[in-house]
């Protein structure tokens, strides 16, 4: 876990320090791209854990048209956005068509869990950098209703 967070850390000052420019579609498929390193997959008795680090970029454009967006008019979005390091996590089953509910979830199972995955989580987030650690300031947990066999929170530490 703390290589890839050196990974991680390595590549957005790599990411950062570069000038030659992709466009923002190539930024974005380049940050999407788990060849780049910047996705990280691990899976433990059938669920799916994926993390991506999302830099402050790649979540201004996401927030606009990719195609339609010159560089220079996303730099002060940018520039508020990169006070926090931002993380794309996703939990999903493979065997399953939703994540929270099997066949043995009773309703306050799922109750529980739903609430854990809104709330709790946040605690048990946190980026340790040889002795320094930095706590998880928000998230936010994207619930798809039964549509989807994943969850999504996004971490902002």
């Amino acid at each position: 876990m703390k290589s890839t967070i050196i990974c991680i850390i390595s590549l957005l000052v790599f990411l950062t320090s570069c000038k030659n420019e992709l466009s923002p579609k190539d930024f974005i498929q380049f940050v999407n791209n788990p060849e780049n390193g910047l996705v990280k997959t691990w899976e433990q008795g059938g669920v799916l854990l994926s993390c991506q680090f999302t830099p402050a970029t790649y979540i201004v454009l996401k927030q606009h048209q990719p195609e339609d967006i010159a560089t220079t008019d996303i730099t002060s979005e940018v520039k508020t956005s990169e006070e926090m390091t931002q993380f794309k996590i996703k939990f999903s089953k493979k065997n399953s068509s939703n994540f929270l509910k099997t066949n043995q979830t009773t309703e306050e199972e799922f109750n529980l869990k739903t609430m854990y995955l809104s709330y709790d989580i946040r605690q048990d987030f946190k980026i340790v950098v040889d002795k320094d650690t930095s706590y998880c300031a928000m998230h936010h947990m994207k619930q798809f209703y039964f549509l989807s066999q994943f969850m999504n929170p996004r971490i902002q530490i």
